[in-house]
């Protein structure tokens, strides 16, 4: 993204465009990928919601595996408080019918050190796909270094 279009009145207008439209799976990846490269810190909370909307209800599961990302990414780099972001990746993790989606969830996960995602995580170790046992393992592990 562009820094105009990051920091311009119009962030929202462009970020509904190409996330809620009927744009092209590849074209909400890349509006999402545009996002990890950070965003007007005034647009956290909008930024926040929009992204928890995608992971929870877009029909693509590659779509949603590249919001849990950008929750992860947003939140790292302190530009979304993060606490709806943590129970939309927890809810993900466990419920989304989709294994990229979950395991992409879960890994998001290790980033946020608060009981809740350590429970979501202890959960998932007695997951069916063996995918998502193994992310719920290395973001656990990772939690305990922090």
């Amino acid at each position: 993204m562009n820094t105009f279009v990051r920091d311009s009145e119009n962030f929202e207008a462009w970020l509904n465009s190409n996330l809620f439209s009927d744009k092209t799976t590849l074209t909400r990846i890349f509006c999402l990928l545009d996002l990890c490269g950070g965003i007007d810190p005034k647009s956290g909370d909008f930024t926040e919601d929009a992204l928890v909307k995608v992971l929870l209800e877009d029909i693509d599961p590659i779509v949603r595996h590249e919001a849990a990302f950008a929750l992860y990414k947003l939140y790292n780099m302190g530009q979304i408080i993060g606490m709806r972001a943590m129970d939309a990746l927890c809810d993900a993790a466990c419920n989304d019918i989709s294994t990229v989606a979950r395991h992409e969830a879960a890994e998001s996960l290790g980033f946020f050190d608060f009981p809740k995602p350590i429970q979501t995580l202890q959960t998932l170790l007695n997951d069916p796909n063996p995918d998502v046992v193994a992310t719920a393992k290395i973001s656990l592990e990772r939690l305990s270094r922090l």
